[in-house]
């Protein structure tokens, strides 16, 4: 590999390898999923529903409370209600008499009840203890008016990942990837720590919003850092494991939360276990790539030095040559240009694309999450049974699609796919959910419809990180991330259409992903094609047809794959290419069909100053 021909991934095949190095780094970044996992997943726990009813201490001075059972004491005092068609005692009113002015014998009887009003609790509640120790709906008294608090402590956590999610594209972009990692990381890491104390509920749903930025704002970057040093395989063979450990490691969470009923101590665990990813990007360098993008050539240098020697490659006489070469190159294509999300929407095709990913990221995020935060109210049966098979065992039928995503069909017909099954299958809940005495039904299309969806969320990564330019690629996939979280935010809300009709949940979440994958059809493929390094092979990523042969002078020097005629310019119906910062095309089946040599797009337009 000469200078004048080095690119990035070029360097990346020939001299750097992949080795020991990049299998290290991808260790870290599964590690640190599977950790930050237990923090989305652990409100379904934390924020349980708990049987309650109200207390009332004058009933124990009359009623001998070691002879008469917790139901006898609730018929004497609790009047009852229709719910749903079904007679249960209230959860927050009792009878309004002083029952201390009762004998034991007439409270049995039921004189008290003869024309008595009832009134709202006064003196707190009883929480059912048989199948939760404690929960945020105990800790706080989220009853009665206040109930529907609960599902907050899971929209503040989207809250924060939403802005989390555009906060890690645009730093990470600026200070580094890593760097970026470790303080959202801490701040992780001190958020969930600190929510455990929290004294209101209030202080606590402000601690769950840092939690979802460090956790989004962390993951994120460190995701990006390690697609950043893959070839296309490897960012394949990457997604792929990361699937595959959740068969076996996403056990833990529900089997912990079976024996620890207490969610103090369970919060007390999912806290402490989140030093490790702290542990892990504090020994993880900086993406060499994000260097470059950045111009500081000697800090890049250094960082692939290390790759080459830890993956047992030699490293060529002029490697220093190169690295400068490819800097200088990609600075001369965009112009020293730092990306910004606003550089996404400039041009009409990048434009394009960077929409229809974003609504790849809503829906992902949107069915992904509503199965998540509601497996016990969406799908009948065990909840820690029904989250090991959907989200656990799910995985093992995410494997298959994803070998047909990265090495066969490729990822954009696997989102067509995967998206409009995830809807059918959510609208099919619609029936199997009626079914008496067959959850299973409704448990296995579950969990078929969430391996799509999650297949979609593993592959949207990949995808975004393949599509956008090193510039912006933070910030494009921290976006997506952000627009996702939206879908999120009111995911946790999605039980409360079944109290307008009990299928417009599934409604929600089937229809949404068979529009978007519909959408999915404008979209170029990107499986075993290099990624852009600038905005100009962004703009031409996935061009099968180039309208304008053209000459580019670079430095007033005509390029040797020119058509010759020096004073063409790339001059089209939508704008002017700047030929002093455009990039050199020609046809070329790894780099998306399109690969520096003398053709472009002449409608295309492209000005980065």
């Amino acid at each position: 590999m000469t200078s004048q021909s080095a690119t990035y991934d070029a360097l990346l095949t020939d001299t750097i390898g992949i080795g020991r190095y990049q299998y290290l780094c991808s260790a870290g970044l599964i590690i640190a999923n599977i950790i930050e996992f237990w923090q989305i997943s652990l409100t379904n726990f934390t924020a349980a529903f708990m049987d309650h009813w109200c207390h009332i201490p004058e009933i124990y001075s009359v009623l001998n409370t070691s002879v008469h059972t917790e139901d006898v004491i609730k018929s004497v005092t609790i009047p009852l209600e229709n719910r749903g068609g079904i007679e249960s005692y209230s959860k927050c009113r009792i009878y309004a008499v002083n029952f201390s002015a009762f004998s034991e014998e007439q409270l049995l009887s039921g004189i008290h009840k003869i024309n008595a009003t009832t009134r709202a609790c006064r003196d707190g509640w009883h929480f059912d203890t048989s199948h939760y120790v404690s929960t945020l709906m105990s800790q706080y008294d989220l009853v009665c008016e206040d109930e529907y608090l609960t599902t907050f402590s899971a929209s503040a956590l989207v809250v924060g990942s939403l802005i989390g999610g555009y906060i890690s594209g645009q730093v990470a972009d600026r200070f580094g990837r890593l760097t970026t990692a470790r303080v959202m990381y801490f701040i992780l890491f001190a958020s969930a720590t600190g929510a455990i104390y929290a004294p209101t509920y209030a202080i606590y749903l402000v601690l769950r919003i840092f939690v979802g930025i460090g956790l989004i704002a962390g993951y994120t970057p460190h995701f990006v850092s390690c697609v950043e040093m893959l070839t296309s395989r490897g960012r394949s063979v990457l997604i792929i494991v990361m699937t595959a450990q959740f068969i076996v490691t996403l056990g833990p969470l529900p089997l912990t939360a079976y024996f620890v009923r207490n969610h103090i101590t369970l919060q007390f665990i999912a806290a402490g276990i989140l030093l490790i990813p702290i542990v892990i990007v504090l020994f993880t360098p900086e993406s060499a790539r994000w260097h470059l993008s950045v111009g500081q050539v000697d800090a890049a240098t250094g960082i692939i030095k290390t790759m080459t020697t830890t993956n047992g490659r030699a490293t060529p006489d002029n490697y220093e040559e190169i690295i400068k070469a490819i800097a200088e190159n990609e600075r001369s294509l965009d112009g020293g240009h730092k990306g910004t999300i606003i550089d996404l929407c400039r041009t009409p095709r990048l434009r394009r694309h960077t929409f229809i990913i974003f609504a790849i990221w809503f829906a992902d995020i949107f069915g992904n999450y509503a199965m998540r935060f509601n497996i016990g109210t969406l799908v009948p049966g065990n909840i820690y049974l029904n989250m090991y098979l959907v989200f656990g065992l799910g995985s093992a039928l995410q494997l298959p699609i994803h070998y047909l995503a990265h090495y066969k069909i490729g990822r954009v017909k696997t989102f067509t796919i995967a998206l409009v099954l995830s809807g059918v299958l959510s609208l099919s809940m619609i029936g199997l959910v009626t079914i008496q005495g067959l959850p299973i039904l409704a448990a296995i299309a579950s969990l078929i419809g969430t391996a799509f969806i999650e297949t979609i969320h593993r592959i949207i990564y990949i995808y975004s990180g393949e599509i956008f330019p090193t510039p912006a690629r933070g910030a494009g996939v921290g976006c997506g991330s952000s627009i996702g979280r939206i879908g999120s935010l009111v995911a946790p809300q999605i039980p409360l259409l079944g109290n307008i009709w009990y299928g417009l949940p599934y409604v929600a979440m089937g229809v949404i992903p068979i529009i978007v994958g519909i959408m999915c059809f404008w979209l170029p493929e990107t499986m075993n094609k290099r990624m852009p390094d600038t905005f100009v092979e962004g703009e031409l990523f996935g061009l099968l047809r180039i309208a304008k042969q053209v000459s580019f002078v670079r430095n007033e020097t005509t390029n040797d794959n020119s058509n010759g005629n020096q004073d063409e310019e790339c001059d089209g119906k939508r704008g002017h290419t700047d030929c002093a910062t455009a990039s050199v095309f020609s046809i070329d089946p790894y780099y998306t069909d399109i690969n520096r040599g003398g053709k472009c797009d002449a409608t295309a337009s492209v000005v980065f100053k």
